[in-house]
């Protein structure tokens, strides 16, 4: 991230009101649109994403590492024969890296011949103006990632602003204690931290809710259930789409709350 934004962010976060509630937070890079268009930079980011199957990033980040420096044009030949140049750019029988299980991925008889690194980099440097949208995907996955590993709470958008600077009022007839006191309390008070604790515990009470039926039985016989894997705040649409989108898409999920 970066820049006088992250800079903002890290004071609104040292602020008492806010720091009372919060632990300092960890920034998640973002994706330059314009480094994606390089085939080792896309690769690294999608393994910092955990897209790419670890066999194929270990060639990449070792022999691959030393085919690129001889070419560029010769990195991903890595995964297929490195001592054939240019053998990444065909269907290859006999790889030097063994191909994923076909019944477990998608695509034509052609994709699944290929290393999902290959077929990744052949479909994403065709992409030409959504390429954007693609390294905004990949740093949302960075982020979820970072989330899962470091065992946080919950995303923030960089665009989410916190009201912190909040008058204290008092109640006449109030004695000076019960003046201190309720001084204590609006000192406290965080409208930020309220909401997400409202959030946090009703995800928390969805999980404990009422027994399931036989379909979401079924569900979580499959390894699914109704915990509560992530929590993400900050959206760039409107109001409008953000509620068609609770009410069509997370409707049997969503703890129904008004914050």
């Amino acid at each position: 991230m970066g820049g006088p934004r992250q800079s903002h962010l890290a004071e609104m976060f040292a602020h008492p009101r806010l720091a009372a509630h919060f632990a300092p937070p960890a920034f998640s890079p973002g994706v330059p649109m314009r480094s994606i268009r390089n085939c080792r930079n896309l690769l690294t980011k999608a393994h910092e994403a955990g897209l790419l199957p670890e066999a194929e990033w270990e060639a990449l980040s070792t022999t691959g590492i030393r085919l690129w420096e001889q070419n560029p044009l010769y990195y991903l030949d890595a995964l297929t024969d490195p001592a054939r140049p240019g053998s990444s750019q065909a269907v290859c029988t006999n790889p030097v890296v063994p191909l994923l299980d076909p019944a477990q991925r998608r695509g034509s008889q052609r994709d699944v011949r290929l290393h999902y690194s290959v077929e990744l980099w052949w479909k994403a440097k065709s992409i030409s103006r959504e390429r954007g949208v693609l390294a905004c995907f990949l740093a949302h996955l960075i982020a979820m990632k970072t989330l899962v590993e470091g065992e946080y709470d919950f995303i923030l958008e960089d665009n989410v602003r916190a009201p912190i600077f909040l008058d204290g009022s008092t109640t006449p007839g109030e004695s000076r204690e019960e003046e201190e006191k309720s001084e204590a309390e609006v000192d406290a008070y965080c409208e930020c931290a309220e909401r997400i604790w409202a959030t946090l515990e009703a995800s928390e009470r969805l999980s404990k809710s009422e027994k399931p039926s036989s379909a979401e039985e079924q569900e979580v016989q499959c390894g699914s259930s109704k915990q509560c894997h992530l929590r993400y705040y900050g959206w760039l649409g409107s109001k409008p789409n953000l509620q068609w989108l609770f009410d069509t898409h997370t409707r049997r999920m969503g703890a129904r709350e008004d914050f």
